[in-house]
């Protein structure tokens, strides 16, 4: 998550200090991403932050929804 954030601030120009709506729609406008799909990968980085155990299957989910914003970013 963080590589991704630093990503964010260096391609986009978006402060990534508060992770919100406001944030998502920003990110989503300017990475032709939907939005829904930016608010999937901040609810998952939260549940694993919060959670103390990280399943396999959760971490193939998280990987899987980064892999995609990357490749379909523009």
């Amino acid at each position: 998550m963080r590589l991704f954030l630093i990503f964010v601030r260096e391609r986009y120009h978006l402060p990534s200090k508060e992770l919100n709506e406001q944030f998502a729609k920003g990110l989503a406008v300017r990475s032709d991403i939907p939005e829904e799909h930016i608010n999937k990968i901040i609810n998952l980085n939260l549940n694993i932050n919060n959670s103390g155990f990280l399943s396999e299957d959760t971490l193939v989910d998280f990987h899987r929804l980064m892999e995609r914003f990357y490749r379909e970013c523009r």
